[in-house]
């Protein structure tokens, strides 16, 4: 996946809920480490932190280009 950076307003695996910026790299079907049942994931990298990070697309409440 090559386009534009985007925020979403997510939900991670502890239930915490906010705003992340991220550029999408991939989206994949599997497990992760944090996610151990399969499920479609964004591979990203997070703007804020620098690194990349694995996002599951039902966590995803609402997606913009920015």
């Amino acid at each position: 996946m090559d386009g534009p950076d985007v925020e979403i307003d997510y939900t991670n695996h502890a239930g915490e809920r906010r705003v992340r910026r991220i550029k999408p790299l991939r989206l994949r079907f599997g497990t992760t480490p944090r996610q151990p049942e399969p499920r479609y994931t964004i591979d990203a990298l997070d703007l804020e932190r620098n690194v990349e990070r694995s996002f599951s697309v039902r966590d995803i409440h609402s997606w913009r280009e920015l």
